[in-house]
């Protein structure tokens, strides 16, 4: 009878969990809520796998599952655990309910803990979660059999040399993991680490053959990671795509703005199409760029999103008033839309800077109006229809967003003068 019980329970605790993967893949905003229920999911894994195999090397599975959880994401974490666990439930016999309880409860607490970690950045970070997590399972370990009524001296020591092992097959663990992740494409952090060196190669040729577009990209990086970090989503993620974003600009940065340096504009010479054209293909030519350097697939995301299907609303205002035509495709950039909250981030982030650069001074309230006009066109445009943002959310990223750009804005006084945009444009409209 435990045992029908025991395994239904499992098996339902796995189709829910599988539901909230459907229901989750646009929702699961708070890392707090969705590591509550990886790690409940962890829980029932291990104790499965305990009464399965009898050994308690089980129970960081947990642990483990929050590390998915933290690297992959919510969904793809949730979805493989159900999986495990209606695996795994197909198994379980419950003899001891009061020895399942206690596993249960001391596995669930040994993950529960870590998921209160973020994102680890560095070699440093992985000893110290790997220390962590050796001296958790120590306590549970410990916990666990001293609630059994194990004699205490014999626990804490195999309680210690248990932890130690844990300890060294986390640092095994984090090391294949993100060997794993780098394989498959993964933004892990070590390869965020990598890219973010400005001593790369195509942030050099950024830097030294289109200056104004980098000095755009690093002010757009810093506006991204800041509002990426205060609703929690991944800033150094957001940070790097954004260092990337216009390297496709390298192959005419004469035409975008940032790089006139007091030329004349070259546009002049040019229809609203062959002006157009210019612009828009500097998303398929980063494409092209980023592959050619062997970019993961993730920065190539950013590149092709940044402006989803947004239109190149100066260019198609001249060639409307010189036609009288209304069709704009020639003026659309392909797409696709943002489909990742640090996607979205990105669009608001370069959108917003590349229209500051309309004018050389600004008061505080324009330049709240001028952010809070690109959020809402940006909205009414449906370009942020795909990006996992609830409103809360974007009210704050607006928040953010408008005290960081007053802090570049006035900085920028300080440095020496630049031209100006060739033409007058609305604020919500100058983003290229």
């Amino acid at each position: 009878m435990m045992h029908e019980i025991g395994t239904w329970v499992a098996i339902g605790a796995a189709a829910v969990g599988y539901l909230f993967f459907l229901w989750g893949g646009r929702r699961f905003t708070d890392h707090r809520f969705s590591s509550f229920l990886t790690t409940l999911l962890g829980a029932l894994a291990s104790y499965g796998a305990y009464v399965w195999t009898g050994s308690l090397w089980w129970a960081p599975l947990p642990f483990i599952f929050f590390l998915q959880h933290r690297f992959l994401g919510a969904a793809a974490a949730l979805a493989s655990h159900a999986v495990l666990v209606l695996v795994i439930a197909l198994f379980i016999q419950i003899d001891d309910p009061t020895g399942a309880m206690t596993f249960f409860v001391v596995s669930w607490l040994y993950g529960l803990p870590l998921g209160a970690i973020r994102l680890v950045e560095s070699v440093s970070q992985y000893f110290k979660v790997s220390l962590l997590a050796g001296l958790i399972f120590l306590g549970g370990y410990f916990l666990g059999h001293l609630i059994s009524s194990a004699d205490a001296a014999a626990s804490l020591v195999w309680g210690l040399l248990y932890a130690g092992g844990q300890t060294l097959i986390f640092l095994v663990g984090f090391s294949l993991y993100f060997l794993y992740e780098m394989s498959v494409g993964k933004a892990s952090p070590l390869k965020l680490m990598e890219l973010g060196d400005m001593n790369h190669p195509l942030l050099q040729r950024l830097r030294q053959e289109a200056p104004g577009t980098f000095q755009h990209s690093l002010n757009v990086a810093t506006l991204a990671q800041e509002a990426a970090e205060a609703i929690d989503a991944n800033g150094r993620l957001a940070y790097v795509g954004a260092l990337f974003h216009d390297v496709g600009k390298l192959k005419q940065p004469e035409y975008f703005i940032e790089n006139f340096m007091g030329r004349e504009n070259p546009h002049h010479a040019l229809s609203p199409e062959e002006s157009a054209r210019i612009i828009i293909a500097h998303v398929p030519e980063g494409v092209r760029l980023a592959k050619k350097h062997g970019l993961p697939s993730w920065i190539i995301d950013f590149i092709r999103t940044h402006h989803g299907t947004s239109r190149v609303e100066y260019f198609y205002r001249q060639f409307f008033e010189n036609t009288g035509q209304t069709n704009d495709e020639q003026f659309r950039y392909p797409g696709p839309r943002p489909h990742t909250t640090e996607q979205a981030i990105l669009m608001l982030a370069d959108s917003i800077e590349a229209a500051s650069r309309s004018r050389a001074e600004w008061t505080d309230e324009e330049i709240r109006r001028l952010v809070s006009n690109i959020f809402h066109q940006k909205l009414a445009e449906d370009q942020l229809e795909d990006a996992p943002l609830s409103f809360a959310q974007l009210k704050e990223l607006q928040k953010v967003m408008t005290h960081r750009l007053q802090a570049i804005l006035h900085k920028r006084k300080t440095d020496p003068p630049s031209s100006q945009h060739p033409v007058q444009q609305s604020p919500a409209t100058t983003s290229q």
